[in-house]
């Protein structure tokens, strides 16, 4: 126990140290309860300090959760157990652990920093699924404590995500005020890599405002910042991007060119998109569509890394259930003299539940698998129609006399549009709010008065759904005829689906299918006109 006590300590200060000494620690030379769960505890809080994945360490922190009853160390295993689950994208009983964990922890300044991150980890949950307000109230109460205990570089994280949030919720004041506060942090530790990120942040927030100059300015000196080992493709990129969107194509060329020289998978999609946009305007349609291949090469070699993530994490998951469960039989090996037959009892009534427990954790990684993979064949379908479109305009402008295989392209595109339809519907078919229309579809309608149809909030859910799957399709439609309504567009998505006129009177929270039809004549006037 003291040698883990006097890892616990270095922690902070000696992070990969720490995780190597645990490394080197044979769980066999672990002989209690109380120092297992210590162990695992440790191993959780050093992998999470190292940005290592946390998948490995997960039987040994529900052994910590069941161990610990109370205070810092319970506090703690059940914050890093809501880290790994919101990890593995299942944010809701991620919450539950974050909750439980905030009871557990007191005033220390070690503890006043865990609630910090607890309250900044729910904040990036509430942004991630667009609860602007109550991710906001998370981030502002995580920066309180951080000042507490004045930690500087986590009040610029909790400010910078703050200025986020107001930025996409449209707020620019008070964006403005926590990009200040952020700036301003940057300044007192006087660290490059803290004050080039902000500079860079400033230069988000004024693209966003449209003030590309502003923006320009505050891009170049983040570049500035930047030290010999940094990877400065994100910067460099931006600031293309930025000349891009002023019009000073040379200048952008110069500098997204510059930032092609990355294995940074993200900046180098967002170059090569913007010059097959600057190459397509000057009419170079051969290097438009080069650099729209290599921009599906990188979508498709982000689509592969994601499958193999999901792979490695059942894998990592599988090895770690191995290792605990090889010294489980170990210890009750050398215990099997004093077992009894209500202990055994237990030992396989926790396998059950184990193996219960499993089984769903693996039906659920296998749903966000396939959901994954749906939203991947949407953005390569989509790609693919973005550069059959470059090819077909490329092949008008050098030869008229392609006639077939422009006919051809043309209908590509037609059999893509139809592709990227049928995937939108098979999506829409996997989502929640689709399984309770096909609820109502199949209930008694005999008695008119006891028909359910979709409440208001089931209305929301079901136009939140079909405007995130429908997206590209919806703007399209917008665009030929910008008279729709958004109640138009839900109805045109639902009849796609093939639902009855009844059904769709369903979703608009009524049984009169003669609303149906006035929409219907409506709706032709506006698609005519």
């Amino acid at each position: 126990m003291s040698e883990l006590r006097q890892i616990d300590s270095l922690i902070y200060s000696d992070p990969q140290q720490a995780l190597t000494l645990l490394q080197q620690i044979s769980l066999d030379s672990l002989s209690s309860k109380e120092e297992n769960a210590y162990y695992g505890l440790l191993l959780s809080h050093a992998s999470d300090r190292n940005e290592r994945n946390l998948l490995p360490c997960d039987s040994l922190l529900n052994l910590a959760i069941d161990y610990y009853r109370k205070g810092f160390n319970k506090g703690r295993s059940l914050f890093y157990k809501a880290r790994l689950l919101t990890a593995m994208g299942m944010e809701d009983e991620a919450m539950g652990y974050y909750f439980g964990s905030l009871k557990e922890f007191g005033h220390t300044p070690r503890e006043i920093r865990f609630k910090g991150m607890v309250y900044e980890d729910l904040g990036n949950i509430y942004f991630d699924q667009a609860i602007y307000k109550e991710a906001l109230e998370k981030y502002t109460t995580a920066l309180k404590y951080y000042s507490i205990i004045n930690d500087k570089k986590a009040m610029i994280y909790a400010s910078s995500m703050a200025s986020s949030v107001c930025l996409v919720d449209s707020d620019n004041e008070k964006s403005h005020h926590f990009l200040n506060m952020e700036m301003q942090l940057a300044k007192e530790i006087n660290d490059s890599c803290y004050i080039s990120n902000t500079l860079q942040h400033a230069s988000v927030f004024y693209e966003s405002t449209d003030k590309p100059d502003s923006a320009l300015y505050y891009a170049k000196k983040a570049l500035s910042f930047t030290t010999g080992n940094t990877n400065t493709s994100k910067w460099l990129s931006s600031i293309g991007r930025i000349y891009l969107e002023k019009g000073q194509t040379d200048s952008a060329r110069h500098y997204l060119e510059a930032s092609l020289n990355t294995k940074d998978v993200e900046a180098l999609a967002i170059s090569h998109a913007s010059l097959a946009e600057i190459e397509k305007d000057r009419h170079n349609y051969k290097s438009a569509y080069n650099h729209l291949e290599q921009y599906t090469d990188v979508i498709d070699s982000i689509a592969a890394a994601d499958k193999s993530s999901e792979i490695q994490k059942l894998g990592y998951q599988h090895e770690a259930e191995v290792k605990i469960a090889k010294h489980k039989a170990e210890m009750q090996l050398s215990n099997a003299l004093i077992i009894t037959a209500a202990i055994i009892a237990i030992l396989i009534l926790i396998v059950i539940l184990q193996q219960i427990s499993k089984r769903k954790k693996t039906a659920q990684l296998r749903y966000e698998r396939k959901i994954n993979s749906m939203n991947q064949d949407m953005k390569i379908l989509q790609t693919r129609i973005t550069q059959s479109e470059t090819m077909l305009t490329y092949l008008r402008k050098e030869q008229e006399s392609y006639t077939a295989e422009i006919q051809n392209k043309e209908q590509e595109i037609k059999d893509l549009y139809q592709q990227r339809e049928e995937v939108q519907h098979a999506f829409f078919r996997q989502s929640a709010i689709y399984k309770k229309i096909n609820k109502l579809a199949k209930q008694d309608t005999a008695d008119k008065k006891k028909i359910n149809v979709l409440n208001l909030s089931d209305q929301e859910s079901l136009r939140d759904t079909i405007f995130a799957i429908y997206n590209d399709s919806i703007t399209e439609l917008r665009l030929r005829h910008p008279r729709l309504t958004d109640e138009d567009i839900i109805f045109l998505c639902l009849e796609k689906n093939n639902l009855p006129s009844s059904i769709i009177a369903y979703c608009f929270g009524s049984t009169n299918t003669q609303v149906i039809n006035q929409r219907r004549y409506r709706l032709k006037e506006r698609m005519t006109n």
